[in-house]
């Protein structure tokens, strides 16, 4: 992954952006863009994104440390609470996922609420597979193991499902009350 800059000049009516490869600066920007800043006499702004190394486990202080070396009291502690809200979540969801769909229970709930709870269920569910459990060896460690393209994708998927969570219970509230 490169990191990459931005050229950017905003003008009153609107904002000239280019993007280059890493390493590039505005001498060697093309020539229409130079003259669009020299002519509207703005500062350039050069934005770099940041190089991430996530992978903190490889720091030093931890490289002659074993999995199990270091641990607390505490760090266990909180690794059990992780695991069992974990645990939680995924036999709960599961629970109402056959709860609701069942055929004893369908006939008393009707199909767009059974619809939305299912689908806040699932939306749970999808977080306790695919984010929580991957909290449990940080909490362990007190560090990142896992790299960095694993901890774009959690924070990716941790801020999706939680928007998504808050969509489902919008569209349940314009349900009940429309």
């Amino acid at each position: 992954m490169t990191a990459r800059r931005r050229y950017i000049a905003a003008t009153p009516s609107s904002a000239v952006r280019s993007i280059y490869r890493c390493g590039d600066d505005v001498a060697t920007a093309p020539q229409p863009i130079i003259e669009i800043l020299k002519m509207h006499h703005h500062k350039v702004t050069i934005l770099v994104a940041p190089a991430l190394h996530n992978s903190s486990c490889t720091h030093p202080r931890y490289a002659n440390l074993g999995f199990l070396a270091g641990l607390g009291f505490g760090d266990v502690v909180q690794a059990l609470i992780v695991f069992s809200l974990t645990f939680g979540v995924l036999a709960a969801n599961t629970v109402l996922i056959l709860v609701i769909n069942s055929r004893r229970y369908s006939k008393y709930i009707h199909s767009q609420p059974r619809y939305l709870l299912t689908s806040l269920a699932s939306n749970d569910l999808a977080m306790g597979f695919f984010v929580t459990p991957f909290a449990i060896v940080p909490s362990l460690r007190n560090c990142w193991p896992y790299g960095e393209l694993v901890c774009q994708i959690q924070a990716l998927l941790r801020g999706a499902i939680s928007q998504q969570s808050a969509v489902i219970l919008i569209c349940m509230a314009m349900d009940r009350y429309l």
